[in-house]
């Protein structure tokens, strides 16, 4: 449910190239363990995922044994299943999961790179999200445990606004919504949203009940502000960047914008749980290679690659989502092969 944005772009990048505040109270450091399960692949070998809901079901993107990316489904009984495509000869990829077992993201067409958001269940399938004022639905970034969707929307080959989809209304403009344009990254059971602005130069939170949008960052800056994930207690974490360097943040409106610690380099954050549990990917000091982190009020920021057995095979890349069991899937390297998707559930 709780997931990362601009995973859509990074995404979309994966499957073109693969397809050729409440924090937790007084507990100890993690200890060291291995609680690490390889997702495996539908077939093809690379497999990234982007988000876990509270039944421990996870869904991103795996090339099957034909070259194709697609999105998947996987749990613990079933393992990975192909959730399919809308048009044949399309690639695909999810990006978020409910507790309800829905399932959105984006389907992207190999002939001429057109994208379309999708929603999935077991009932119906997948289907494209709708069109709104001549703008298509092109990825949809997240969905509560209400069913509201929400996304991005593209027309003449820009990005022109964010969208909230819900089973009653439909589909509505975020401009309409909120009064304010962005592209939409993430919702909350609220109805809270979080979103960047068209430049990515300032990044809002939507109040769904009192109906205010608060800028969350210093929007007289030259940075550029990805919002990638908001909990239930309406707490944002994501990341800032000006070249190469890249920052990540944590936001609420009574402590206001943060910036997170870090391995030691630049640092990305991608997901929060409702117990204020953050993680993401980071560069050490002494590394060239991005390593998952966990982070919280009273631990600080953790390598989860530190509470692995040294001799796994494994290098915890990015950690993208994470449940309210602390239970964290990502994508990292195993044996010298990259581009496998981990559950690690060792906290």
């Amino acid at each position: 449910m709780l997931k990362n944005a601009f995973w859509g772009i990074a995404l979309a990048v994966f499957i073109l190239l693969t397809a050729g505040t409440g924090c937790p109270g007084s507990t100890p450091p993690p200890t060291p363990s291995q609680g690490l399960i390889d997702l495996g692949s539908l077939g093809g070998g690379n497999a990234s995922a982007a988000s876990i809901n509270n039944h421990d079901q996870i869904v991103g993107s795996s090339r099957n044994a034909s070259g194709a990316s697609h999105a998947y489904l996987w749990d613990g009984t079933h393992g990975m299943q192909d959730l399919g495509i809308m048009q044949e000869g399309s690639s695909g990829g999810a990006y978020a999961i409910n507790d309800a077992g829905q399932v959105v993201g984006v389907e992207i067409s190999m002939l001429d790179v057109t994208m379309y958001g999708f929603l999935w269940d077991s009932s119906e399938g997948m289907r494209n999200l709708d069109m709104v004022d001549g703008q298509q639905a092109v990825a949809a970034e997240d969905i509560n445990n209400s069913g509201q969707v929400v996304g991005w929307l593209y027309e003449d080959y820009a990005y022109t606004d964010g969208f909230l989809w819900d089973p009653t209304d439909g589909m509505q403009t975020l401009a309409s919504v909120c009064g304010q344009q962005g592209l939409a990254c993430a919702i909350n059971d609220s109805g809270q949203i979080c979103a960047m602005s068209l430049d990515y130069m300032s990044a809002f939170f939507w109040d769904s009940d009192s109906e205010i949008y608060t800028i969350i960052n210093d929007s007289e800056d030259d940075w550029f502000y990805v919002p990638a994930s908001l909990n239930n207690s309406g707490v944002v974490v994501g990341y800032y960047y000006q070249g190469l360097d890249v920052r990540g943040f944590i936001w609420n409106e009574e402590d206001g914008f943060q910036e997170l610690a870090t391995l030691g380099g630049t640092s990305r954050a991608f997901d929060i749980n409702n117990a204020g549990q953050v993680v993401g990917s980071s560069v050490p000091e002494d590394s060239d290679v991005a390593h998952a982190f966990y982070w919280d009020a009273d631990t600080g920021v953790l390598d989860l690659n530190d509470l692995i057995e040294p001799d796994s095979g494994w290098v915890l890349e990015k950690a993208s989502s994470i449940n309210d069991s602390g239970h964290i899937v990502g994508t990292g390297t195993y044996n010298g092969e990259p581009n496998h998707a981990f559950l690690f559930t060792g906290l």
